[in-house]
């Protein structure tokens, strides 16, 4: 058997309850190390050095312990009790534990190192506890202590404590570094957080910033930084969206991530010169564990490569590093990846310094639990008496006598490596031996050593005389072709419109594409740069100017550059002239042509942003049918693109919709007049102000009717409103249960309802939409027909819900006990508790499922979930299921509001899936709990915050179905428990569908 295994490069994972499969390369083997009674919902993970597992989640820090030599865990030490939010990093040196977690980076003292000696201290106050927060903790070969934060951690500039910090002003997620000094400072009204420098942690600086959020990093064997960042994964098939990234990490630099200072979505794309390119991208996915392998147990093709862990899709890739001037390239594969029904969530790797073999740990958002170890046998056995670490380089941040040689190399690496040696002792005054911009130097065309170099000139304006800068102006109007971005850059503190001056020499001299793209970038930044304050959270973040500017003379030339090819320089000209806004009816029909039939679905919403910022009437309807025939073919080209979307790609299309209607008032009826008007997400489109509902919805209906496959969303049920009742119900009732919007269809259904809707509307009162809830009690009461203790549980289910919350209990409570007096009797108020009890007394069955926030009875379905023949589902009718129970409401298309379910069987057990779908208010993710809202006119709105400023509130109540607010007319809000995702939705389904339904969500990649 062992010989089949190696040869496929599968192993199967005993487990009586839960077949799990890890497919790995020939050669390798993985073992279950730990299972989740020993440490569940792993967090993070550590070697000590005694070469023990350790583990660390909410409220726990484990040492996993092998006692017989086996290969696994017999048992866990309870190293300590904390921190309570769950450690996001750990880093053990000789009998000091550093973990960040409970509000900042702390530290264990452990004399026999089985158990903390006391609780923590806190070295240094971050912001902890949430999942874009403050991360992994590493020791750098040049002994100082390295530290990850995600892009909501609050990193300011009060993080640069030292002047020779690499970054003054942090933008989003930042690679910190403090100095290794132990020696005690002033106190701390003198020096901020020197107080706590005794703890063994020095002063602060600010390594590299621009990351949305890497969750770890490690170090390669030349001793440089490496880390795996996430995607901006809710803007899929959106232009500025990026998938996860491996990036080299180098000092000074940015990443391109904006949020939260500067955008919410947008980031500065990879080729902008100021921004690090990625070495290598890895499509969808959630970044955790990152880990070098610098050990010789494994192939030596694995020797100084990293293993990158992937909790969304439940894999671990692997990169192979190759230099390419002052940075890297990287191959990447797939090492190892689940097959089974066990779960695979990675959060964290590790490398056995003594063995080689690499442990990973999968947890995350209360999942199971459990640590594997890989090895790869043969070698393992072959190098018996020969394993060893390789040898990482040492560094050293100080001037050494090897500056010089540095310098001059002809090795870029080296050459970077000065230049940024250079500039800490430039920031320290020691200009005369640090500054090498004088001298003659080897030249390299290698974009990390010219951003040294204008890093340099900027730090040397700084603080430079008269006479200093003056020389400088002269050098930037002298400068040929190829120091004219370094100089731009340089200059952009200085002198903003001698930046500008650079990018247009290089746009109007250069043949080379490359130098035009940096040129256009120092125009960007010589005109302020892009994102203004008032576009944050839209679709314009990306195409305004970050200040107020007007420049006609600019505009004329771009106009002049921008041709039909398209591609990156294209594409930042015409972003170039949206910020500039010029009135140019040659420019919008060059744009118009750029978002023609041919291009791409992300092209054409980039072009037909950058048109609607372009000024000048629209005389006649000539162009809006262009945009209008742009518009209504981006639901083809994205399907024949293959390509997703995710919640944030109908919001912003919207808006780019109001932009150019407000152009051009003769769009909205150049869109419902053209032929191909009325397939399903066109409704996206209509559901905006002065577009005509009443012809739209119509159109919508028409196709409907005729169309048995005919996809209904959430848009549409929105304009069914504008039709007279009559006319749209017959439809509705006919094809109810075939359209996956049932819900949203209820309170149509109210207005006029018959007896057969009444079941209806009794199973609706189990929807976390206050709206809904409404609505059927509406239709219950217009009805007013005989109740049953079904209409009884719902009702005194829903007013519990209604009261979860004791700050702000739900609105519609009393009218909720005033239907249960009149249809029992009793006269309860609105008590929920009495209320409960009488119905555990009358109905002792529905009285048990009230005991969990779902209104399930837990005990009845895992009895029959039990009984299941899990092996036998069929996918293909899974997907009919899926549609059936309602979940493509929330998980599909363009307008959907729940998590992208790709890969969600891999990350997840069986188990935890079905409690998640059983049971969706048991764990709501962060990202996922919804905000109740009540206003000044009485009404109560539930959703999901996608916007939030002081004069304006967007929630998103459900698919496709937004809510805006003036800011002003909110009376209160606070977060609920409740998901927006209702339970009850197994209830309808056979055994056999739910198991065909199982198997559509393992297939789901």
């Amino acid at each position: 058997m062992r010989s089949i295994v190696a040869a496929v490069g599968l192993l199967i994972i005993a487990n009586p309850a839960l077949p799990q499969a890890l497919k790995v390369p020939p050669g390798f083997e993985v073992v279950e190390f730990a299972d989740g009674k020993l440490a569940n919902d792993i967090h993070v993970m550590t070697i000590d050095p005694k070469g023990r597992v350790v583990v660390a989640g909410r409220g726990y820090i484990r040492i996993l312990i092998d006692d017989d030599g086996d290969g696994k865990a017999d048992r866990a030490l309870d190293f300590a009790s904390s921190p309570k939010d769950g450690a996001m990093g750990l880093l053990w040196e000789g009998d000091t534990l550093f973990v960040m977690g409970d509000g900042g980076l702390r530290r264990f003292k452990s004399k026999n190192g089985d158990k903390a000696d006391g609780p923590s201290e806190l070295i240094r106050t971050m912001k902890t506890g949430g999942e874009h927060t403050s991360h992994a903790i590493q020791r750098g070969p040049d002994g100082w202590l390295y530290v990850l934060c995600g892009n909501t951690a609050g990193i300011d500039k009060s993080y640069a404590e030292l002047p020779t910090s690499p970054v003054k002003e942090p933008i989003a997620g930042c690679v910190l570094r403090f100095h290794p000094d132990r020696r005690p400072h002033a106190p701390r009204e003198e020096k901020p957080h020197a107080e706590r420098d005794a703890y063994g942690v020095g002063k602060c600086e600010i390594v590299a910033h621009g990351f949305r959020n890497p969750y770890a990093f490690d170090f390669n064997l030349a001793g440089d930084l490496f880390t795996f960042d996430a995607d901006n994964e809710r803007c899929v098939s959106l232009p500025w969206y990026e998938p996860t990234r491996f990036y080299h990490v180098i000092d000074g630099r940015h990443y391109g991530w904006l949020n939260p200072q500067h955008a919410v979505t947008w980031r500065r794309p990879p080729y902008f010169c100021d921004v690090v390119a990625p070495i290598a991208t890895l499509g969808r996915g959630s970044p955790t564990g990152v880990a070098c392998y610098r050990h010789n147990q494994f192939p030596p093709e694995y020797h100084g490569g990293f293993f990158l862990c992937d909790w969304t899709f439940g894999k671990i890739h692997f990169a192979e590093l190759e230099r390419k001037g002052a940075s890297y390239t990287a191959k990447t594969r797939v090492f190892l990846e689940s097959l089974g029904d066990n779960g695979f969530a990675p959060t964290a790797c590790a490398v056995d310094p003594k063995t080689g073999d690499l442990y990973v740990s999968i947890g995350g958002r209360g999942t199971r639990g459990a640590v594997y170890r890989i090895r790869h046998r043969p070698r393992f056995k072959a190098m018996a008496g020969k394993l060893a670490t390789l040898k990482m380089a040492k560094r050293s941040l100080d001037m050494t006598d090897e500056y010089e040689q540095m310098l001059k190399s002809k090795e870029a690496a080296h050459h970077l490596q000065a230049l940024l040696i250079a500039r800490r002792h430039t920031a320290l005054g020691d200009f005369q031996s640090a500054s090498p911009l004088g001298k003659h130097l080897p030249h390299f065309d290698d974009l990390h050593i010219r951003q040294a170099q204008a890093d340099l000139i900027r730090d040397r304006l700084r603080g430079a005389s008269p006479r200093h800068k003056e020389a400088f102006d002269n050098a930037v109007r002298k400068a040929g072709l190829d120091w004219s971005m370094i100089f731009g850059l340089g200059m952009l503190q200085h002198d903003r419109l001698a930046t500008l001056g650079r990018g247009l020499f290089l746009l109007e001299e250069s043949k080379n594409r490359g130098q035009r793209l940096e040129g256009i970038r120092l125009v960007q930044l010589g005109l302020g740069d892009i994102g203004s304050k008032k576009a944050i959270g839209t679709i314009w973040e990306g195409y305004t100017p970050r200040i107020d500017v007007t420049d006609a003379a600019t505009a004329r030339k771009l106009a002049n550059l921008v041709s039909t090819r398209g591609g990156d320089l294209d594409f930042e000209l015409a972003r170039t002239l949206a910020i500039l806004g010029p009135d140019d009816p040659g420019v919008r029909a060059l744009l118009l042509t750029l978002c023609g039939p041919n291009s791409g679905p992300i092209e054409r919403i980039h072009y037909l942003a950058c048109y609607a910022r372009i000024g000048g009437k629209r005389f006649d309807d000539t162009e809006a049918k262009l945009v209008a025939r742009a518009l209504l073919d981006l639901d083809r080209a994205i399907l024949s693109g293959k390509r997703q979307r995710e919640s944030n790609w109908a919001l912003r299309v919207r808006e780019l919709y109001i932009g150019l209607a407000e152009k051009d008032p003769a769009l909205h009826q150049a869109m419902v007049e053209h032929p191909d008007f009325g397939r399903p997400d066109h409704a996206l489109f209509a559901n905006t102000e002065g577009f005509p509902k009443e012809k739209a919805a119509r159109i919508f209906l028409e196709r409907w009717r005729r169309g048995k496959d005919y996809a209904l969303n959430g848009n549409i049920v929105q304009l069914f409103d504008a039709l007279p009742a009559d006319d749209v119900l017959p439809t509705i009732r006919k094809r109810w249960g075939e359209t996956g919007q049932e819900n949203a269809l209820l309170p149509l259904l109210a207005k006029k309802p018959i007896a057969s809707d009444r079941r209806k509307f009794i199973d609706g009162l189990n929807l976390p939409q206050s709206a809904v809830v409404v609505a059927c009690l509406d239709g219950l009461q217009r009805l007013d027909g005989k109740c049953d203790a079904e209409e009884t549980f719902a009702l005194i289910r829903a007013l519990h819900r209604s009261q979860s919350d004791a700050r702000k209990p739900a609105p519609y409570g009393a009218r909720l006990a005033g239907r249960l007096q009149k249809i029992t009797g009793q006269s309860f108020g609105s008590d929920s508790k009495r209320w409960i009890a009488w119905l555990e007394k009358e109905h002792p069955t529905f009285g048990k499922r009230l005991a969990n926030p779902d209104g399930v009875d837990v005990a009845k379905w895992d009895a029959r979930l039990a009984k299941l023949e899990w092996n036998g589902g069929n996918a293909d009718t899974g997907k009919t299921v899926f549609h059936k129970a309602s979940c493509t409401t929330c998980h599909s298309g363009s307008q959907a509001i729940g998590p992208d379910l790709a890969g969600v069987a891999s990350r997840f057990s069986r188990a935890d899936l079905l409690t998640a779908i059983l049971q969706p208010s048991k764990d709501v993710p962060a990202r996922y709990q919804t905000t109740v809202v009540e206003t000044k006119d009485g009404k109560t709105y539930q959703g999901i915050v996608i916007y939030d400023a002081v004069d304006n509130l967007m929630l998103q109540t459900g698919a496709s179905i937004t809510v805006r607010m003036d800011g002003a007319s909110v009376v209160s809000r606070h977060v609920s428990a409740q998901s927006l995702m209702p339970a009850g939705l197994l209830d309808p389904l056979s055994d056999r569908e739910i198991v065909d339904l199982y198997a559509y969500l393992r297939s789901i990649k």
